[in-house]
């Protein structure tokens, strides 16, 4: 028997660009990269490292997020969170009462700020100075868990962690929790931060594009003479439905 076909409806995003679709757009249609320098201020980056970064700016995400409920997360679980809830109203789904809601999410490094932090209290302080509250957060499937709490998805909750291939795969695995019914809906995507520390580590391994041989610094991910990628942050989450459903 032939599966039903899974169909996005709709689409939350957090970026370099701000917040939602129509930024998004606006971005892509430029045709560049939206960068802003690191701040490399605590000595963590070499002299000839990279310098650039698509970070997001200061955003207000209160429409999405409320400060008192964004103060108990990591700056990953806090773009999920408002992504998934902007691409429910993107998708017109006002309430999830009585579906089945699978999410799944993708990180390539997770919580980085709250492990860090949390590192440094246990490395400085001793064991008995870790905060729990940092280290609910630093878990990889913290953000795909607040998306759960906060949306009130009792489906599959899985978060995937296998880099650059991440969010496809969520893709891929949220349309399968659909096609074969073990979902009405699914919300797949993926969340990461960026800090300073991970920048300049990423830097170290050539992960990230450097200004050599005469070029600037900027990812050429289709050139010969390509040296790195540009690192980023944010979040993108869609609804995934059965296409029968979404016409309904």
């Amino acid at each position: 028997m032939k599966s039903p076909a899974a169909v996005l409806t709709g689409l939350g995003v957090v970026g370099a660009h701000g917040i939602g679709r129509a930024s998004l757009q606006e971005a892509l249609l430029t045709g560049r990269p939206l960068v802003s320098e690191i701040d490399r201020s605590a000595g963590y980056h070499a002299a000839d490292a990279s310098r650039l970064a698509a970070l997001v700016p200061k955003l207000d995400l209160a429409r999405w997020l409320p400060p008192a409920e964004a103060r108990r997360l990591s700056v990953p679980s806090r773009y999920a969170v408002a992504a998934a809830r902007m691409a429910l109203e993107d998708a017109g789904l006002a309430s999830l009462e009585g579906r089945r809601v699978a999410v799944v999410l993708a990180t390539a490094f997770g919580a980085l700020l709250f492990t860090e932090k949390l590192v440094r209290q246990i490395l400085e302080e001793g064991p008995e100075s870790a905060q729990p509250f940092y280290f609910s957060e630093c878990v990889a499937n913290a953000a795909a868990g607040r998306v759960a709490i906060a949306l009130g998805a009792r489906g599959a909750n899985v978060t995937i962690t296998e880099r650059e291939a991440g969010p496809l795969l969520a893709l891929a695995r949220g349309a399968q929790e659909v096609r074969e019914g073990r979902a009405d809906l699914a919300i797949a995507g993926s969340a990461d931060e960026l800090t300073e520390f991970l920048h300049a580590m990423l830097d170290r391994f050539r992960g990230t594009a450097r200004a050599e041989g005469g070029r600037e610094e900027a990812p050429r991910p289709f050139d010969a003479a390509r040296n790195g990628v540009l690192a980023g942050e944010g979040a993108s989450v869609v609804v995934i439905e059965r296409e029968d459903d979404a016409a309904a």
